[in-house]
């Protein structure tokens, strides 16, 4: 699935012909995780690979964030650490071989 092709609960509803509400409530009731928060892992998670050859910005709008601080926010959230100290350590494990 093309996460950076979604941009809200509302268009996944109406993809699928739900309400936002209902749709809503089965995800969370199903998965124990709302939507908003789900795609915002799964689009920091996709990230993660996209930083080794991409920078901060290019990365937050090829996974779907609408803007740069955005995407830092919810990286550092689900990382814990910000995504230029990924890159960086990324870089460094990659130099001395690991």
């Amino acid at each position: 699935m093309n996460y950076a092709s979604i941009y809200s609960i509302s268009d996944i509803a109406e993809h699928l012909f739900y309400s936002r509400e209902h749709l809503s409530r089965k995800f969370m009731q199903s998965f124990n995780i709302s939507i908003a928060h789900y795609l915002s892992k799964r689009r920091v998670t996709e990230s993660l690979t996209l930083l080794e050859s991409m920078s901060v910005a290019d990365t937050a709008y090829a996974v779907g964030f609408h803007s740069q601080s955005s995407f830092i926010s919810a990286f550092k959230k689900n990382m814990q650490c910000l995504p230029s100290e990924y890159k960086a350590k990324r870089k460094q494990e990659t130099e001395s071989g690991r």
